[in-house]
Order: C-alpha cells, then structure tokens, then sequence
C-alpha cells in the first residue's frame, strides 16, 4: 500500500516556494511604465507631442509644482549697489601705462630688436607670502611680447610704480595666440603696398595666428566691410620677415 505523505509534501512545499515570491513581489518597487501612467498634465501633453520618457521616474517629498518655483530673496529695483574702485587703473589704462614703460627699458630694448608686438598682458595674483606687504611692493604687472627681430617671445614682469623687476625669453615650439595690436600690425604691412592698400581701403580687419614657413610667426587676415561682416579680401603675412605671403579677393563659390 503506498503512503500520500510523499504528494502532500510536495503540495506543502510548493506553497512555501510561492508564498516568499508573493512577498517578494510586494516589496518590489513599480515597473517605470507603470509609473509613466501617473503623470502631471504637462508632461503627459509633450509625451503626446513625442517626448521619450526613459530610466526610472524621479519621487518628491511634499507638495511638487509643474514647473518648479524657485526659491530666492526678493528684491527691489531701487536698490543700488555700493561700487568701490579698485586701486588699478583699467585694463586699456594699464596695458598702455606698462607697455610704454616697458618698450622704453634699455634692457627690453635689446630683447625685443626693432620689431615686435604686444601679445597679452595683465596683474599677477598676490603671492601669499606678498599679502602682507603694500600695494605697490606686492602688485606685479606682466606683459608678453612677440619680437619679430629675434623671433622670441618676451616676457616682463613691473611692480605696479613701473619698475622692471624680471625679464626672460623663450623660443617658439608652439605658438601663442594673436592679439589686436599684433593683427593690426599685420594689416599695416598688407596696407603699405600700393596695389592691397587700394583694395583694403576703408575695409575692417579680423585675423588669427596661423602655421607658417618653420618657426616663423604668421598671421592670417581677412578684410570685410563694417555692415556685413562678409570677408572680400584675405592676407597672409609673415611677421617675422616682415612680407606678405600672399594676398587677393576673396573668392565666392556659387
């Protein structure tokens, strides 16, 4: 005679294996798609308009408002205000105060030859072992020259009375970025011949540092008029030799 006890213990133990997977399923958190299907009105219009809704949907704690309200501190429109000046001179003052001082220093004369130009220039930050002394003493002022003579590039340092106080040089693997009296310069060399300085006349110039013939400093240009800023001339101009390279209209493809 065979025994039930062998078939109740399976119905048993099936019992015992659903009933942690119906646990474990109420402890799940909801699928993503279903909790798409609550969504604010808002949204729910740009999900109609196309709007993939993808990853996990985000819960907040408390009252949530579509779209969001920032918090922040009102404030009134006759506040003004209290703007002290610093004791630097602008930034166009003292580029131009430094720059003639440092141009004018037999020892930058000798660096910089008889061409060059002003690339950047501006205030160092105050070392912290320089906090504690005054203005003029901890104040230094950097200015950065490409000089054409030597194809170099010079670096001065001044304390904010103008008084030169380091100089050094390094020779170009990568070249610096161009400035506006640099670009200028370049524009001033297409000028002087007769023929581009016709064809440039009353026009604008824009220009870029550019590869040139070995490690000669080269500047690309282009010409435009003020009320289009179409280019209709360009240039390319070696300044370390002084020459340009090549220089014609621009030409329009159709």
């Amino acid at each position: 005679m065979n025994s039930p006890l062998p078939s109740f213990s399976f119905a048993l133990a099936s019992v015992l294996v659903v009933l942690p997977l119906l646990s474990n399923a109420q402890e799940r958190e909801p699928t993503p798609s279903v909790l798409r299907e609550d969504i604010p009105p808002e949204l729910r219009v740009l999900q109609e308009r196309g709007l993939k809704l993808e990853g996990p949907r985000v819960r907040f704690q408390g009252k949530f408002n579509f779209p969001p309200k920032l918090k922040g501190f009102a404030t009134e429109s006759s506040f003004q205000p209290d703007i002290k000046p610093g004791r630097r001179a602008s930034v166009a003052e003292a580029r131009t105060k430094f720059r003639d001082i440092a141009v004018h220093i037999p020892r930058m004369k000798e660096l910089l030859g008889e061409r060059f130009a002003l690339l950047s220039s501006g205030w160092l930050e105050i070392e912290k072992d320089q906090e504690e002394r005054s203005d003029a003493e901890a104040d230094r002022y950097e200015l950065v020259f490409y000089s054409y003579s030597n194809n170099q590039v010079v670096t001065a340092v001044a304390t904010s009375t103008g008084e030169l106080v380091d100089t050094s040089t390094r020779t170009v693997d990568v070249q610096p970025p161009e400035s506006r009296e640099e670009i200028d310069a370049a524009a001033a060399i297409v000028r002087a011949q007769k023929y581009h300085g016709k064809a440039t006349k009353g026009l604008a110039v824009r220009g870029i540092q550019t590869e040139g013939k070995g490690d000669h400093r080269t500047l690309y240009l282009t010409f435009y008029k003020e009320n289009s800023k179409r280019a209709v001339y360009e240039a390319t101009v070696d300044m370390t030799a002084g020459k340009v390279i090549f220089a014609r209209p621009v030409r329009i493809s159709k």
